[in-house]
């Protein structure tokens, strides 16, 4: 197997770009690439030349950085036969990896190198691929609002959160029309948010759906109804916390594998997928299941639901 790193340079809080090249030059027997990420997106660039110069080979890519750099290397994925995906945790946040039992070893390279791959869900999209979420709505508003405050503000995600919420109250609260298919069904409405969870966790804070687990096999899909502006601060904390059962007279719980969600009137939707954010003119996808060979490291679990109750 071949196995390529691709690393994104800026992300360094366990390991430098020369310090993993280092490690990588004292591995014995170990035929390995490296490259480095000069912008965001040249990641997809770099991992699509390779697929196509390495058709016949296996190939393992590891992706070097942080959520954002392992969303452009599945980005450039031309197909999931003979690849892995493995992805060493160099920083910054990652909701995926909430997936996971012994998250620490994704920081461990010689435990990555070592892993085995597990065939997780994934959600493919038009350009792109998605492995934890996919929001539109007030939640996109609320982290684009956290951004731009931890951007000059040192405080907690928790904080920074529902600040956002009040700011967002302020001047954003409304609805969006929107059209939505669900496995063949329309749910056409109003909506103050929509969530597509393939995974327990996202925007650091959010666990709506604590016990779901990218080996599922279908997607939890949560629609909250247009509601008044005080029902929706009295529901955040629920849903934040995944205590729906408190949200049943404005949240729609669903269960899905295929989806289509586009703005009633034409405009471009914009969406969140796994912390990226994106435009569109319709956000739609299909879920494959197993499709998706992820590197384990050594002694790491996928999370199920025996662990979320026990």
């Amino acid at each position: 197997m071949k196995h390529i790193f691709i690393i994104n340079q800026e992300c360094k809080a366990i390991m430098s770009g020369n310090e993993i090249r280092s490690f990588l030059m004292n591995k014995e027997n170990f035929e390995y690439l490296v490259f480095n990420r000069n912008y965001v997106g040249h990641e997809a660039e770099l991992v699509s030349k390779m697929c196509r110069l390495f058709q016949e080979e296996n190939i393992r890519f590891y992706s070097c950085g942080d959520a954002t750099t392992l969303f452009h290397v599945l980005r450039g994925i031309d197909s999931f036969q003979n690849r892995e995906i493995a992805f060493f945790h160099n920083g910054g946040r990652s909701d995926f990896l909430e997936n996971f039992k012994e998250r620490h070893l994704f920081m461990d390279l010689d435990c990555l190198i070592e892993g085995q791959a597990a065939f997780l869900d994934y959600v493919q999209l038009q350009d792109a691929i998605c492995c934890n979420s996919l929001s539109v709505g007030a939640d996109v508003r609320m982290q684009s609002i956290v951004d731009r405050i931890k951007k000059t503000m040192s405080i907690n995600d928790n904080f920074a959160y529902r600040l956002a919420l009040f700011l967002d109250t302020l001047v954003g609260f409304k609805p969006e029309e929107l059209h939505i298919t669900i496995d063949g069904k329309n749910y056409n409405g109003n909506y103050l948010l929509v969530h597509i969870a393939n995974g327990r966790r996202y925007n650091s804070i959010f666990y709506p759906a604590k016990e779901h687990t990218p080996m599922d096999g279908e997607l939890d899909i949560l629609l909250w109804k247009e509601s008044t502006t005080m029902r929706w601060l009295e529901g955040y904390t629920s849903y934040r916390m995944g205590n729906l059962a408190n949200l049943s007279d404005v949240l729609i719980q669903l269960k899905g594998k295929n989806f289509r969600i586009a703005s009633s009137d034409g405009k471009k939707l914009i969406f969140q997928c796994d912390g990226v954010e994106h435009y569109c003119e319709e956000m739609s996808g299909n879920l494959q299941q197993g499709g998706i060979p992820f590197v384990l490291p050594k002694g790491v679990g996928v999370i199920g639901k025996e662990d979320v109750d026990g």
